[in-house]
């Protein structure tokens, strides 16, 4: 399968493949905001294939503000990687931990749009 014109999703630990057609990413609909570990973790257990999660530095989540209350429709999480390898290969300059971390989890609901292209009206 080619994933030019599909996008992987996640919900309840299986993950789905959804056609890129559709509406395009409204930037105007979501919000990002910082997660506290507990709330990030509870999302990525649920949903994320592994249900495992990893030591983490930072969270954030994606909010779908047009729910009755936002809601929780995405989380990444940043974290320190078991080698400083990961981090000084590909960024040799970058001081490993501070200016680079490891992205350990991203993980998107199948209800959000796609992610193509956008331009505003």
């Amino acid at each position: 399968m080619s994933t030019a014109s599909y996008t992987q999703r996640w919900r309840n630990g299986a993950n789905r493949w959804r056609t890129a057609a559709g509406p395009a990413f409204n930037p105007n609909r979501y919000e990002v905001s910082e997660l506290d570990s507990k709330a990030a973790e509870e999302f990525c257990l649920r949903h994320h294939y592994s249900a495992a999660w990893p030591a983490t530095k930072y969270r954030f989540g994606l909010f779908d503000l047009h729910a009755y209350e936002p809601q929780l429709v995405g989380v990444v999480a940043l974290g320190i990687p078991m080698s400083n390898q990961v981090l000084t290969n590909p960024f040799p300059t970058l001081v490993p931990n501070e200016e680079s971390l490891e992205l350990s989890r991203l993980v998107l609901l199948d209800s959000g749009p796609p992610r193509r292209s956008w331009r505003p009206d």
